[in-house]
């Protein structure tokens, strides 16, 4: 990726060739020959307590050999990298770094570009007389004969530079790849002559790439990420998977760049999807002081998996995930239900694979999502210690492995598309963060089957945090997920689920500004407090998100399906145009105490 100051050499681009990691021109020059891969791997060797990468700017391939990131730290123990005053451009679409199996290693003041960048950005010149297309005129400074795998765009405000309000990501199908008219000038073929979705000249647009991740942390426990900057990446910027976790991250930032050598315009992007990301670890991560902005999507995201139930009697499930023994497991019925949760006391791998293709096949016929195969590549056979009545369709969760004990924390959120913080995990705190633009939710608990994402949240405080003018993305007619601050649970009937999927949730001393429909929306929960929370300036415009599921787009609080509600000392100051009242309350829900404690200023 292009950086102020940043010249590529023909000796830069040989050191590259010969898998060396050379200096270029626009920062502290390091020492010369200085390999950043070599220092970190004999400092794992050597078993060394702190190993320090010299300042400067790096260009970096990655060194092959079976290492396909740039950078690549496997199996360090209670090791320090210190990389302050590093500035790592890439130069592949590979991952930037790959940490991997590490325990208790630090990693400490890295910066992380590209280069090509990830995306590239202009302005909407020209419509067709026919609707059939679109013209997009390129920045300066940016790449300037994008591919077809530039595919996914954003609008953004001119004035502004935040993403514009009310139009849906565009994504360039085979009907819509991106044509190159020349350098600089591109063309977008439009399909839907009848609803040019709020596409207008003069619009600012970005088109990104897709491809790895910037930083990915694999099976690696109690490690620390601190001061760590991503300014740009072709899918999520941080993502952990498995293991221990308790990962902290801190001061992690995820925000665009410096404006390119050439460029007028600042850049409007950093990742093309998810900033954070955190999937199936034991203990969830830490996040503190981090500042994520202009993602492509979910700005910070924990979540365990759902595995398919293929085949279920009684005691006995097939599944397509390994388990252990002693293992918890929570069956979701395909209604969203919870039935319970056992522990398994046997496994046994289903290695034939006509099987396993005939088990996918039946659950697939049974679904009501027919376009979703489901992984068919390991199935196991388990048995658990209680009949929870599990069904073919249902789904499994594990509760030991969905991100237990995460805390999110004074983190900024800021003009993203999608939402702010969507959480499918437990025992966790979200406290004083400012989420601000995202164009779905700002704060979400909710399981989602349709990326096999779970589950269910329980004892979880969202404290003090402040949530402006989120939700001003399209009207979703489908999406159940319309409020500000949203506790609910997906489904595909139109229906939300019974009480009793989310537990023990508190919102409490929190603030919502500007935001359309409702402020709090909570379904399917039981054991739920809203007190001391203040809603400014509801309702500014009008959308229709969650209709499908009736819900009441003109009140602050909107409940459904839920048990034991208790609100209390909840402020609303200055009612919008499109706001009636402070709460609707469906016959679904039961034991609701104090639906009138509520200052109306």
């Amino acid at each position: 990726m292009n950086r102020a100051g940043i010249v590529s050499s023909v000796a830069a681009v040989a050191a590259i060739a010969l898998g060396v990691i050379a200096a270029v021109a626009g920062g502290a020059a390091p020492a010369a020959g200085v390999d950043i891969q070599a220092l970190v791997d004999d400092a794992i060797q050597k078993g060394a307590a702190e190993v320090t990468i010299p300042p400067g700017t790096y260009r970096v391939a990655p060194p092959g050999k079976g290492r396909g990131s740039h950078l690549n730290i496997r199996g360090a123990k209670n090791l320090t990298i210190n990389a302050t005053g590093v500035l790592m451009i890439c130069t592949t679409g590979a991952q930037a770094v790959d940490v991997v199996d590490c325990t208790n290693l630090t990693l400490t003041g890295l910066t992380i570009d590209y280069d090509p960048l990830s995306f590239t950005q202009g302005v909407v010149t020209a419509w067709a007389p026919d609707g059939s297309y679109f013209e997009v005129t390129l920045d300066k400074g940016y790449p300037q004969n994008p591919g077809k795998n530039y595919s996914r765009m954003d609008l953004y405000d001119p004035k502004t530079l935040k993403i514009k309000p009310d139009h849906w990501t565009i994504s360039a199908e085979k009907d819509r790849e991106i044509i190159v008219v020349e350098p600089g000038k591109v063309r977008v073929p439009w399909g839907n002559k009848a609803n040019r979705n709020n596409i207008e000249v003069g619009d600012l647009i970005a088109l990104c790439g897709g491809g790895s991740h910037g930083i990915g942390v694999t099976r690696c426990s109690h490690c620390t990420f601190r001061d760590v900057t991503i300014y740009t990446g072709f899918c999520f910027g941080v993502i952990e998977y498995d293991g221990e976790g308790a990962n902290r991250y801190i001061n992690l930032g995820i925000t665009p760049g410096p404006t390119p050598p050439g460029a007028t315009r600042p850049r409007l992007r950093s990742m093309t999807a998810d900033g954070f990301h955190s999937k199936r670890t034991h203990i969830g991560p830490t996040l503190e002081n981090c500042r994520i902005e202009c993602t492509g999507d979910d700005a910070i995201a924990i979540n365990g998996a759902y595995a398919p139930v293929f085949k279920a009697a009684g005691k006995e499930l097939v599944i397509a995930e390994k388990v252990a023994v002693g293992d918890r497991i929570r069956v979701v019925s395909d209604k969203v239900v919870v039935r319970g949760e056992a522990v398994v006391r046997k496994v046994v791998p289903i290695t034939d694979a006509a099987a396993r293709e005939a088990l996918a096949a039946a659950w697939l016929e049974h679904s009501r999502d027919k376009k979703r195969q489901p992984r068919i590549n390991e199935a196991y056979a388990i048995t658990v210690d209680a009949d929870l009545g599990p069904a073919l369709g249902d789904r499994v969760s594990f509760p030991d492995r969905n991100g237990a004990g995460f805390v999110v924390r004074k983190c900024l959120v800021r003009n993203n598309r999608a939402r702010g913080i969507l959480i499918k995990a437990s025992k966790g705190v979200i406290e004083d963060n400012i989420v601000d633009g995202s164009t779905i939710a700002g704060i979400v608990l909710c399981p989602e089957f349709y990326w096999n994402e779970a589950c269910f949240s329980r004892d979880v405080t969202i404290r003090g945090n402040t949530v402006r003018a989120t939700g001003l993305g399209p009207a979703n007619w489908g999406s159940l997920q319309a409020g500000a601050i949203t506790v609910a649970a997906d489904s595909s009937d139109g229906k939300t689920p019974a009480a009793g999927g989310h537990r023990d949730i508190r919102i409490e001393n929190n603030t919502i500004e500007g935001c359309p429909g409702p402020c709090i929306e909570i379904t399917s929960a039981e054991n739920v407090t809203v007190i001391g929370n203040r809603f400014v300036n509801t309702h500014p415009v009008k959308r229709a998100n969650g209709e499908r599921f009736h819900i009441d787009t003109e009140a602050v609080i909107w409940l459904d399906n839920d048990t034991n509600v208790k609100l209390e000392k909840n402020t609303v100051t200055g009612m919008g145009p499109f706001g009636k009242r402070f709460l609707t309350a469906t016959e679904g829900v039961k034991g609701l105490v104090g639906a009138g404690d509520v200052t109306v200023k």
